[in-house]
């Protein structure tokens, strides 16, 4: 069952591809899957189900935008699907069917609404704070021995504060579009970036003097302050039992600290260097 629905992810996403300019000829073709949750989740009353399924509304296209903002992907999402098979028809064009290099298929698997209040006896006021969780799980796939390249599950939190009267007010319990569509946004950013690390690991761009230059700019989350490492890429590592390439060796070669953040690139400040080179790759340190 879940190789056949593998295969119509594959053949939808496979349509909305346009034809890649010279530009971004180099660029790695990736599908997006409409972003869905567990049955278990939108089973547990009416509110829940509502709140979730505007979270995925919004969390499937602000994930389109943050995987968009990376630069590293020609993308085709299948939530634009209808729309883009409706342009074409009314302009004549076509689609190009081509093989998709990856896709991306994000399930939310874990919900939580709830509401948390303080009464402040000085103030004669209680103020009521309505907190959500939400966790997900992104698998994504290499279409083309069609098995999962990696998974990855996040975690975010994010809530809101009013008092009591202005709580009362609510009607049905609704979350607060601004709540919903912050929340949305930081788990995106989160998969995109997490998305990227896996599929294009930060290089090294340039070398002077005591900063280092790499490619990851202001959308993919790195911040001033931050120290990433950086690793020298050894020899292909194969699993000896399966023959499956599990990566490339990777050797600690200094560490930087974050001092810009640019839009496209980020610069740091040497910390330790035991022969730091262009082309060498960058992890944030854990």
């Amino acid at each position: 069952m879940r190789k056949e629905l593998f295969s119509t992810f594959l053949i939808a996403l496979s349509l909305c591809t346009f034809t890649a300019n010279a530009s971004a000829q180099s660029r790695a073709s990736m599908g997006i899957a409409e972003v869905r949750a567990t049955a278990g989740i939108s089973g547990n009353s009416s509110t829940i189900t509502e709140s979730l399924n505007r979270i995925n509304q919004s969390l499937d296209q602000q994930l389109i935008a943050a995987i968009q903002q990376t630069r590293k992907f020609d993308l085709s999402a299948r939530s634009d699907l209808d729309r883009l098979i409706e342009e074409s028809a009314a302009t004549g064009g076509g689609f190009v069917i081509q093989q998709l290099d990856y896709l991306l298929v994000v399930t939310v698997d874990d919900f939580q609404d709830h509401t948390e209040k303080a009464t402040f006896s000085n103030l004669g006021q209680t103020v009521e704070k309505r907190v959500i969780r939400l966790s997900a799980i992104a698998k994504i796939y290499d279409t083309e021995t069609g098995s999962i390249l990696e998974s990855i599950s996040i975690g975010v939190e994010n809530f809101d504060a009013k008092t009591q009267k202005a709580a009362e007010t609510e009607r049905g319990g609704k979350l607060s579009d601004s709540l919903i569509t912050a929340l949305s946004r930081d788990m995106a950013a989160k998969i995109a970036a997490g998305v990227t690390d896996i599929i294009f690991p930060a290089k090294v761009l340039a070398i002077t003097g005591p900063q280092v230059t790499f490619n990851r700019g202001r959308e993919t989350g790195v911040k001033i302050g931050e120290m990433w490492k950086v690793y020298a890429v050894g020899e292909t590592l194969v699993d000896p039992d399966t023959g499956e390439v599990l990566g490339a060796e990777e050797v600690e070669i200094g560490s930087i600290r974050i001092t810009a953040v640019l839009p496209k690139f980020s610069k740091g400040t040497v910390i330790d260097n035991f022969g730091i080179e262009q082309g060498q790759i960058l992890r944030p340190q854990l």
